[in-house]
């Protein structure tokens, strides 16, 4: 699998992946945003797609990414 949410702008002096949150945000779990990282982040991401490719729907709805 690939996300394209990690991609980098390369005209960007340097990233750093502690203070940049990189990802697709409807994958990430809660956790990612107090800064917590660990496997049960990636069984996450792995329960959304399953989720997904059982129901074809998005588990939930947002407005906006903020």
């Amino acid at each position: 699998m690939i996300d394209f949410g990690i991609s980098v702008d390369l005209n960007k002096d340097k990233i750093d992946p502690n203070d940049d949150l990189l990802g697709t945000l409807i994958y990430m779990s809660p956790e990612v945003f107090d800064g917590n990282v660990g496997l049960a982040l990636d069984m996450w991401s792995c329960g959304i797609i399953f989720y997904m490719m059982s129901t074809k729907k998005m588990p939930y709805t947002y407005k906006s990414e903020e």
